[in-house]
């Protein structure tokens, strides 16, 4: 049963997909400005999420050293010794 109700979400997906594709179809015929995306639209917003997990761990990382920086200040100004 749950090789099927995965098959049939699969399946659901691929006519999701499909559609979403008719569409950007026919609203490039039919309104300026728009364009047919130039790769799949899953892959793109794939790379999108992995772009932004990376830039998320980057802040998290900027601000860990930014508040370890300022313990480091704090502990100085102290007298105390940090490593």
């Amino acid at each position: 049963m749950k090789k099927i109700e995965q098959r049939n979400k699969e399946m659901d997906f691929c006519a999701w997909l499909q559609g979403f594709y008719v569409l950007k179809a026919v609203s490039c015929c039919l309104a300026k400005g728009q364009k047919y995306p130039k790769e799949p639209v899953y892959i793109k917003q794939q790379a999108i999420q992995n772009q932004s997990k990376q830039n998320i761990a980057n802040k998290i990382k900027a601000s860990l050293q930014k508040n370890k920086e300022k313990l480091d200040v704090r502990g100085r100004q102290e007298g105390q010794i940090t490593q």
